[in-house]
């Protein structure tokens, strides 16, 4: 069999399991998609950049993907349509960013095979499909990293500087710590080994270097400059909501996570195996040396990062998403240096694990995001235009019910509960990234008009999941003032609950206060 065979049913196998794996999650949105959405509805039809109007709290990361949404959303377009055609754009552009570079590491007919190794090992992904489908910013930053590799990937391979392309990197570098802060990591360690190994004269590697990282530093700057101005904050308040659970919690969760994340990402893993095998490394003097450290120096940074973040809540790998295409990088050059036999053998062998992710991994719906959006129009429909509801989901009611004001218990979109500190460690959910934080008294104080425990459709006070709500289930002001209320809202035509639950009612378990 020839690499151009090889190749072919390589790509179809990859274009396959992203079309499966995107087809079972067409209908997953998360939650938390509906918290970006609810800033960019503001700041379109309001001019604030707010979850609650009057209320200057950054609650997002993801500035750029934010804005970039506004336009849409003035248009009219459906959010979800928008978020995901942005997703569409950004996966196009990812794709193609890899295959430039992979086109210039390793070029000719001879490695056409391997080249698609690397196109399977991202396209093939399944959790790639789950968050283009997910309407979230990953894929996004995944692309912007990807175009300024590209960009650096000629001076890398001992080409002569061009200021032009290190001026896009540092502008694609940029766009990607916007869209998500925790993407300068990743722009960092590729800018240090352009200046450590590009094989040209020092000059060129600081110059190319310095311009990057200049550009990359006055976007970012301008940013810090209008957030302390805006938000009067150096950070976005979900870092400081997200901290609380012990630095050694967070390497055990981040261990748990890589190894959940390995089972979804089969190839990633086959990927850090090459970064282990010598034979299977190009040698420092190979044209293609430092491009390969790059990579291989992006996929092992996110490694170490999501380890001491302690790992993510959501589902489907999604801190690996940027680390995808490195992974298909240092994973294409391992299948380069195989012999022949040996490629034959992978190409029947590599599909397989991709195939089985992409039937079992995807998620049809998430119940959070389906459920706030029924309960957010009920409660739109059913409350006084600016009522104060305090919740724990704060995607998909608070966008659902836009005349309506909200408390977010677990602290992302409220500066008081994320900057309580200590936490006490009270319940198991405490202990997930993100849901550490609450302060009972704190809501109680500000006298909301329906609090809601647990997840979106409810729970009862004595089953509360988060610290908030056990202290205001413990609260004896909480009991005085608060009655419990059960409604059953109708909801026909809502598939989730049809296919998941069997029923075309969803029960809401709410506190409306009395006194």
């Amino acid at each position: 069999m020839s690499p151009t065979s090889r190749a072919t049913i390589l790509t179809l196998a990859g274009v396959a399991a992203f079309a499966v794996a995107a087809y079972q999650s067409r209908h997953f949105i998360y939650d938390d998609s509906y918290i970006t959405f609810r800033y960019a509805w503001n700041l379109v039809h309001h001019g604030e950049l707010a979850w609650n109007l009057g209320e200057r709290v950054e609650g997002f990361t993801n500035f750029l993907y934010t804005l970039a949404l506004t336009p849409f959303f003035a248009l009219g377009i459906d959010a979800v349509l928008a978020a995901r055609g942005l997703n569409a754009a950004a996966l196009v552009c990812l794709v193609l960013s890899t295959e430039f570079i992979l086109r210039r590491a390793l070029p000719g007919p001879a490695s056409a095979d391997a080249r698609a190794v690397g196109r399977l090992a991202l396209l093939g992904a399944a959790p790639l499909a789950i968050w283009t489908m997910g309407a979230l910013e990953t894929v996004p930053v995944a692309a912007f990293l990807m175009i300024g590799l590209e960009r650096v990937s000629p001076i890398l391979q001992g080409e002569p500087l061009s200021r032009r392309r290190a001026l896009l990197a540092g502008l694609a570098f940029g766009a990607a710590c916007l869209t998500r802060l925790d993407a300068g990591a990743l722009v960092a360690i590729c800018l240090w080994v352009v200046l450590l190994v590009a094989p040209r004269p020092l000059w060129e590697r600081l110059t190319a270097v310095f311009l990057a990282g200049m550009v990359v530093t006055l976007l970012v700057g301008a940013q810090i400059l209008w957030r302390l101005d805006y938000y009067g904050e150096i950070l976005p308040n979900t870092f400081a909501a997200k901290v609380g659970v012990p630095r050694s919690l967070r390497f055990d969760f981040g261990f748990f996570y890589l190894g959940q994340s390995a089972l979804q990402l089969p190839l990633a893993v086959v990927a850090l195996a090459v970064l282990l095998v010598s034979k299977l490394r190009p040698s420092r003097g190979h044209r293609a040396f430092a491009l390969f450290a790059a990579a291989a120096s992006m996929l092992i940074t996110q490694v170490l990062y999501v380890l001491w973040a302690g790992g993510d809540h959501l589902p489907a790998a999604r801190f690996f998403i940027v680390a995808l295409a490195p992974a298909s990088i240092v994973l294409a050059f391992g299948f380069d240096r195989f012999r022949d036999i040996s490629r034959r053998a992978a190409t029947l062998v590599l599909p397989i694990p991709l195939l089985v992710v992409a039937f079992d991994l995807p998620t049809r719906f998430h119940g959070g995001a389906e459920a706030g959006l029924i309960v957010g129009r009920h409660l739109a429909a059913t409350l006084p235009e600016g009522s104060l509801v305090a919740v724990n989901t704060a995607g998909a009611i608070p966008f659902a019910a836009p005349n309506l004001r909200f408390i977010d218990q677990l602290g992302l979109n409220d500066r008081v509960i994320a900057e309580r500190d200590p936490v006490p460690i009270r319940l198991p959910w405490q202990l997930r990234p993100g849901h550490a934080k609450g302060d009972g008294a704190y809501v109680l104080s500000r006298a909301p008009d329906v609090i809601i425990f647990g997840g979106a459709d409810g729970l009862l006070a004595e089953d509360a999941l988060f610290l908030g709500g056990l202290e205001l289930a413990e609260s004896d002001a909480f009991h005085q003032c608060y009655m419990l209320l059960r409604e059953n809202i109708s909801a026909p035509d809502n598939r989730w609950l049809r296919e998941a639950r069997g029923t075309a009612e969803l029960e809401l378990i709410s506190y409306r206060r009395i006194c």
